[in-house]
């Protein structure tokens, strides 16, 4: 029989990526939320954001629920620019862009996932 669907873990399966954000550059990031209010120097920003995603994840981490990243920037954006004006969405958006820039697809990735399926 034919194989009609096969379901893939994305992250570490198909692609290769670092889940840190250490190493990475987010200055556009950086100067969005600077623009929406935040207050902080560039070093600050990185460490006010890593300590949003942590703490959601460490209270989840028990009910093994999904952390979004939509609640990782609301928790951001709760502690440090409460009265934000721009859109959370381009917050998100310019963020996974420049998140994204290390993430690579795993060698041979078509080959594997063409195999008698086509």
């Amino acid at each position: 029989m034919k194989r009609k669907h096969v379901i893939f873990d994305f992250f570490g399966t198909l692609v290769d990526y670092t889940p840190s954000i250490d190493g990475k550059s987010f200055k556009e990031s950086y100067k969005l939320a600077l623009k929406q209010g935040f207050t902080g120097k560039y070093e600050e920003f990185l460490t006010s954001w890593k300590s949003s995603f942590i703490d959601l994840i460490k209270k989840y981490d028990d009910s093994l629920e999904e952390v979004h990243m939509h609640m990782i920037v609301m928790n951001f954006y709760r502690r440090h620019i409460p009265n934000h004006l721009l859109s959370i969405q381009e917050f998100l958006d310019t963020y996974l862009e420049e998140w994204n820039k290390g993430v690579t697809y795993k060698p041979n990735l078509l080959r594997c996932i063409s195999h008698d399926l086509i």
